[in-house]
């Protein structure tokens, strides 16, 4: 960067237009569009890879974690969350817990396995 050089709004490039977010009406999933970065006019000064998508579990304001690897160089993502029921299995709240996350999806929800039980059903 050259000394004296402070980046303004025009040195940027501008993000996605005409976002959408569609329902499939499949559970936990949502579908993302939007129209592509690198074909508007103010875009053009700049070599556009792609578009990488955020998300916060915990609010609008973050933290945030970005979903993708790579840029995605199309106009599409699908969001889509997956649980699965473990059922017969005990853990105690109190005392199971390796360590608990601060937010919902914050990947740090961990429990032994030698310290869960089975039920028989």
């Amino acid at each position: 960067m050259v000394a004296g050089w402070t980046p303004g709004p025009a040195d940027q490039p501008l993000p996605p237009q005409n976002v959408e977010v569609l329902s499939p009406f499949v559970p936990g999933v949502l579908d993302l569009r939007w129209d592509n970065p690198a074909i508007l006019a103010r875009n053009t000064v700049h070599t556009v890879l792609g578009v990488n998508i955020w998300r916060s579990d915990v609010s609008d304001r973050g933290p945030f974690f970005r979903l993708n690897d790579f840029p995605l160089g199309g106009g599409f993502y699908r969001d889509q969350t997956t649980s699965a029921i473990v059922g017969g299995e005990v853990i105690s709240w109190s005392t199971s817990w390796i360590s608990k996350g601060d937010a919902p999806n914050d990947r740090r929800w961990e429990h032994p396995p030698w310290r869960s039980k089975r039920c028989s059903s």
